[in-house]
């Protein structure tokens, strides 16, 4: 698959440098978070895996804890992020969209302001991911 024909199948999220879009709290413990600029990393069919820039909405279900420190800055990204699921991970796995997974915390620092957010809950769920931008070939 070529670039003009867009990304392959995504194996990985990266958090670092994406940018917050929204954080929404929805009726029944549901916190909704949209990122721009998270990085996907796809398949590639002939050559080196592909990173991408994309938008990706990912959902927070059973939210039983959220904690906010700071002031949030028009000029913030994310320094780093970490999603803890049932198994201890330390990183964020790839979720299928779609995919309903346990998981028990997430904590994102923002850069910029130093904002800190830590949330508690059962699960998460990758609602959507959108590439529209090939930033370059993935490190081996």
């Amino acid at each position: 698959m070529s670039r003009s024909e867009g990304p392959g199948a995504p194996f990985y999220l990266e958090l670092h440098d994406a940018r917050l879009e929204d954080i929404l709290l929805l009726s029944g413990a549901i916190l909704r978070i949209s990122f721009q600029h998270i990085c996907s990393y796809h398949k590639s069919a002939k050559g080196p895996d592909e990173v991408w820039s994309a938008r990706a909405v990912i959902e927070f279900y059973g939210v039983s804890g959220l904690v906010m420190t700071g002031t949030l800055g028009t000029s913030d990204y994310v320094s780093d992020g970490q999603l803890v699921d049932n198994l201890g991970t330390g990183r964020l796995p790839l979720l299928p969209v779609g995919e309903l997974r346990q998981a028990q915390s997430f904590n994102l620092l923002l850069a910029g302001s130093g904002t800190e957010l830590k949330l508690s809950m059962d699960s998460v769920m990758l609602v959507s991911l959108s590439p529209y931008s090939y930033l370059q070939p993935a490190p081996v």
